[in-house]
């Protein structure tokens, strides 16, 4: 009795072994076979099953005709299974030579297959008792649901990072429970790929394949070498190929020793901005306290020698003469003061012709129902008062003009009201002439908005900023769409904004005399998040160098500033009161420089208005600033009569700011 128990014990272990030994195998090939199986779940939504033609907005009847809908899902259904018919799964190409169905015999209302369907699919997908529509999508859905397994199982790796001999050496593992999933694919004609990046830098994702066999014969981990990058900081991540797509792992950040990187120095870029200034920007890899830049003339007198932290990569150089100029040293120093290394450049001041007044230019100012302008050139004392712009219909009733701002290089302004309104003014269309359509646009209409305070426009991506009072900053795509990004601190809203287009920049003015900057954000953006605080700047009046972002006090007697504004190098502003008389409720004014006399020897001009106004602007023509970069590549395509032009995006410089793909 007891052998009977103990051998049929013996036969349970067994069975449970053998049991054991099948989970596994089922297991292994659950990817393909879960990814049909969802496929042809799906086979039976309309969607899938019956596709809508290209073009088409709705199903058609005679499309059931020859097929009808069981039809369409068996259809669908045999696509799903393509992947099982080839059982080498190797890589197919895409094909765009897929001869025609014959015209004599094909229904002419049939939705007929893809040109670039898979060779393997098309074979599935031709019997005549087929749609080749709707097995085509079955095709789609099956490898669609792959993927999804595939990058599931991407994302589960794991790497072992080591540096030799200037080289990165990536040891690519997967847990044990991963191994049953991981040799199913394996096995497969799959391709493996480490993918290396640095983090700063214009350079694309560098592919290093690992060994052919990876991961096969139970084996759960794969090395490979790869070159070291450009920057020690970089980015590296796992890549799938399989059927002409690819998955990728997420990236982790990596930090080379820095002891593996020698120190280099080189100029990155050297332009001149206008007919005073020159841009100079460098590269340096390696470990250093301080830069030490030097400029001299061309007969070798120094003319300036200063130091920059070791975070200062660009530098403008300003008051610059065409004579003798110029020759650059920059050294990189320890915190000792020792030269690590240095770099030269040397350079030429041309003689541009400076921005200067335009017969064109004006001054528009706006009280509280109308616009009005004069030329910036009159002297402080006017002989007549300023015109005023006829723009009937603007207004509504209670409504009254809150901010205003110039569309450079266009005859236009924005107009910002009491009622939330945002409008484009044409100001300089006769009414009697035009209708108000080609006079005023609604660029953000009234839907119980508050009040515009301030009003910038941004004309690289022609986009309108505008600060709605006690809410926060509203952003207007143009004939599209506006959102409002509310104020992240409820008691310090924000007050004004300027936008820096050029080189990627938003800056906002808080009610506590705090300035927030921000890169450039999407519509659907969360509030900005990096700062410049500055402290105690109320009344005066601070300049912010965009290169070096380095703050200074404009000098001169500034004082209970209310708005202003720059204009080529001159600058206006007003004030709330500058005396005790009625008059004395409005002050404006401007900087002026005599032409006698040196730059910097400077003063002050009052406008003697006699009304008051609530914002001004100007209109003024702009050249393109030279800060941006020139495409490093273009592509012209023709035809007999269109043209089609593509280019690379132009690198941007150290202190320009880089769009957060995630906002």
């Amino acid at each position: 009795m007891r052998i009977d128990i103990s051998f049929k014990i013996k036969q349970i272990i067994l069975l449970v072994l053998l049991l054991l030994e099948f989970c596994v195998i089922c297991k292994s090939a659950t990817v393909l076979s879960a990814a049909v199986n969802a496929c042809q779940e799906q086979c039976n939504e309309r969607n899938l099953a019956l596709p809508l033609e290209r073009g088409e907005t709705s199903w058609r009847q005679e499309w059931l005709q020859k097929c009808n809908f069981q039809c369409r899902v068996k259809s669908c259904q045999t696509g799903c299974r393509y992947l099982e018919k080839d059982a080498s799964l190797v890589i197919p190409t895409t094909s765009s030579t897929t001869q025609a169905p014959d015209e004599s015999t094909a229904e002419p209302t049939e939705p007929t297959g893809s040109p670039n369907t898979p060779k393997e699919c098309l074979s599935v997908c031709t019997s005549e008792s087929l749609a080749i529509d709707s097995c085509e999508q079955g095709c789609r859905a099956v490898f669609s649901q792959v993927m999804k397994q595939l990058q599931t199982i991407v994302n589960e790796a794991r790497v072992e990072i080591e540096t030799a001999d200037e080289r990165l050496k990536l040891k690519w593992m997967f847990s044990e429970s991963n191994l049953p999933t991981v040799q199913e694919v394996a096995a497969e004609d799959v391709l493996w790929f480490a993918q290396t990046r640095p983090v700063m830098g214009s350079n694309g994702w560098r592919w290093s394949a690992l060994p052919m066999g990876a991961f096969r014969n139970g084996s759960l981990s794969s090395e490979v070498v790869t070159p070291q990058e450009s920057s020690p900081n970089i980015q590296i991540r796992l890549a799938l190929a399989y059927h002409n797509h690819v998955v990728v792992s997420k990236h982790v950040h990596y930090q080379t020793p820095l002891e593996l990187y020698p120190n280099q120095i080189s100029i990155e870029k050297s332009m001149q901005i206008d007919g005073s200034k020159q841009l100079v920007c460098w590269e340096y890899k390696g470990v250093v306290t301080t830069f030490q830049l030097t400029l001299s003339s061309t007969d070798g007198t120094e003319m300036t020698k200063f130091d920059l932290g070791s975070n200062s990569h660009c530098n403008l150089f300003a008051n610059l003469s065409s004579a003798n100029c110029c020759n650059l040293k920059i050294e990189a120093l320890d915190g000792e003061g020792k030269i690590l290394k240095e770099t030269s450049t040397n350079f030429t001041i041309s003689e541009n012709s400076e921005s200067s007044l335009s017969d064109k230019d004006l001054i528009i100012l706006a009280n509280a129902t109308h616009l009005m302008h004069f030329p910036p050139s009159v002297d402080y004392v006017m002989e007549q008062p300023p015109v005023v712009f006829e723009v009937p219909d603007l207004l509504s009733e209670g409504e009254e003009i809150t901010a205003i701002s110039g569309m450079n290089n266009h005859r236009r302004l924005l107009v910002g009201t009491s009622k939330g309104n945002i409008f484009m003014v044409d100001p300089t269309k006769n009414p009697n002439e035009t209708s108000k359509d080609e006079r005023i646009f609604m660029v953000r209409p009234t839907k119980e908005n508050g009040p515009i305070s301030y009003v910038n426009y941004d004309p690289v991506q022609n986009i309108t900023y505008a600060v709605e009072k006690e809410k926060g900053v509203v952003r207007c795509v143009m004939s599209k769409e506006c959102s409002l990004v509310p104020n992240s601190d409820q008691a310090n809203p924000t007050k004004q904004l300027v936008v820096d287009s050029i080189n990627g920049f938003i800056y906002l003015l808080n009610t506590d005399h705090t300035i927030k900057r921000s890169t450039l954000w999407r519509l659907n953006a969360t509030a900005p998040a990096e700062f410049i605080d500055l402290t105690d700047i109320s009344g005066s009046i601070f300049l912010l160098d965009l290169v070096s972002q380095k703050v200074t006090h404009k000098d001169g007697e500034f004082t209970e500033v209310d708005l202003m504004r720059s204009y080529y190098n001159r600058i206006f502003w007003s004030r709330k009161k500058c005396g005790d008389t009625p008059n004395d409720e409005i002050c404006f004014y401007s900087e002026k420089s005599s032409n006698e006399t040196k730059e910097g020897d400077l003063h002050f001009s009052r406008y003697l208005l006699t009304q008051k106004f609530m914002d001004f602007t100007f209109f003024k023509s702009q050249k393109l600033s030279k800060f941006i970069n020139s495409p490093p590549s273009l592509t012209l395509l023709c035809t007999d009569s269109t043209a089609k032009l593509q280019w690379t995006s132009p690198p941007l410089l150290p202190f320009q700011g880089k769009l957060d793909p995630q906002k």
